[in-house]
Formats: C-alpha cells, structure tokens, sequence
C-alpha cells in the first residue's frame, strides 16, 4: 500500500561472513533502524569484536539502545540540526552503560560484549553521526555528489579499531555535522570497506555506490528490497573481496510516497 508523503524509504541487511562459517561464530554484525518522524531516520550499526564471546549480543544491545535512546531525546529537544550532537553523545554514552549493566548482569568483563558503533541522524538537510570503531557513512546529495562522511580511525596499527567498551572510546568518539540536501544514504559495517572505498583516502568507489544508490532511490517493498540487498551481499563479487561479517543499510528521502510496511520495524539483522 503506498501513502502520500515526505518520508524515508529503508532496508538493511547482514550476512555472515565465511571465515566466521568455518569457526561455527554466528553473524556478529547488528543493524537497527527508527523513523521518529517522517522526515527524519535513525540508524544504528554496531560490529561486534572478534574475540569477544558475546559479541553479537553486545551489538545488539548497543545499536537498540543508541537507536532508542537518540529518539527519546530528539523528541524532546527537536530534530533540528544544532541539537544533533549532543544528543548523540548522550545517546553513545547510554548504550556502554547498557552493555556495561548487561555485563555486570552476566558477571563478564565487558569486552566479552565488545563492538563498534555507528549512529546516524539523517533529515533531508543535514546527516549528524557519531562513530566508534571502523565502518562507514555515505551519501549521495541532490547534485550526485557521493560523500563520505566518517574518517579513518587514528591507530598506530593495520586492522586496530576501537570498541565502545574501550576505556578511552567516549574520549576517542568522532561526532560530525553534514549539511546539504540528501538523496541518499549508506551506512557499512567495516567488512565492506575494502570494496567500496578506495583507501587510505576514503573516497566511494562509484561502481559500488551508484547502482546501489540508484536501487535505494526505487525501493518500494520492504521485504523484496532486504531479499534483494541478502542477495547482492551473498554475490561472488562481493564474497570475493572479503571473508568477514558484512552489513549494508540503505536509506533514501522521498518526497511522494511510502510504504505501509516500512512502518514500525525498527530493527533489523
């Protein structure tokens, strides 16, 4: 059923990776998504750690919460811009002290449920993020411009990240503000990067992003739309270029029409 009006069209997808196969470790990747308004879309996208025990769990505690949390204090202060990062601070800091109570509950360390963290607010004005770890956020304005909005990780080391359960990660966060007219969004979980972004400089690959972009510009159902994202991320071309956990969210603005069920579904793995 399509509705009139100005809204987000989403969909996301995870799949395991092969190297996780082999080790019989199930998909540690979460996404989550919110629409606390029609102009406006949350997305939350945490990677669990490798070597934690419970990395899938603390993913998912930590997109939920980040996710959650973001809404409720954007409902209170406003979806305007200037409002933006602190309410992703806040809404970070929440999702440790989540993971760390959840720990605490187990009697674990918290980094048995370590992982990244990306949080996005996207209007059709401006994307705010806040970052954790690794992984990306790219966009494709009005004009066609692709953008990528998260930077790389300062760390002395190849394949050193940070988790959100780190001791230094609050101090170590990245929060930024893009403003312009957006078309569409992407936001990836570090096992697609390597094949979407052309390194060390982080530009888009355009053979990557535009085909994606233009199939998020035209999603219309939600479940065709993740079959078809399960199945592009399960392609040769992708499994080629690389063996770890992999997750892609797709979000695009649309000024005349909505799915009905893109409505109240907020998480998605």
């Amino acid at each position: 059923m399509i509705i009139s009006g100005q809204v987000w069209r989403c969909a996301a997808a995870s799949l395991q990776g092969s190297s996780h196969k082999k080790t019989a470790k199930p998909c540690q990747d979460f996404s989550c998504i919110r629409r606390p308004s029609d102009a406006v879309v949350v997305i939350a996208v945490a990677d669990g750690a490798g070597s934690a025990a419970f990395a899938e769990d603390g993913a998912a505690i930590a997109a939920r919460t980040a996710a959650r949390t973001l809404c409720s204090l954007l409902k209170e202060a406003g979806f305007a811009n200037e409002a933006a990062p602190g309410a992703l601070r806040s809404a970070v800091e929440a999702a440790r002290r989540s993971v760390e109570t959840e720990a605490s509950s187990r009697k674990i360390k918290s980094r048995e449920l370590a992982s990244t963290l990306l949080l996005i607010l996207a209007s059709p004005k401006f994307v705010a993020l806040a970052q954790i770890g690794d992984g990306a956020v790219v966009l494709r304005d009005r004009t066609g411009r692709l953008i990528c909005l998260t930077e790389a990780e300062p760390s002395e080391y190849i394949n050193e990240t940070s988790f959100l359960v780190s001791p230094d990660a609050l101090n170590q966060m990245q929060v930024s503000l893009w403003e312009g007219e957006v078309a569409q969004l992407a936001v990836l979980s570090d096992g697609l990067q390597l094949l979407c972004l052309k390194m060390p400089e982080r530009t888009p690959h355009e053979r990557f992003f535009i085909p994606v972009f233009d199939f998020a510009e035209h999603m219309a159902d939600e479940k065709r739309d993740r079959d078809e994202l399960l199945n592009f991320l399960n392609s040769g071309r992708v499994k080629e270029h690389t063996d770890d956990d992999i997750t892609l969210v797709l979000a695009a603005f649309n000024e005349n029409r909505r799915c009905k069920s893109d409505l109240d579904q907020p998480d998605r793995v």
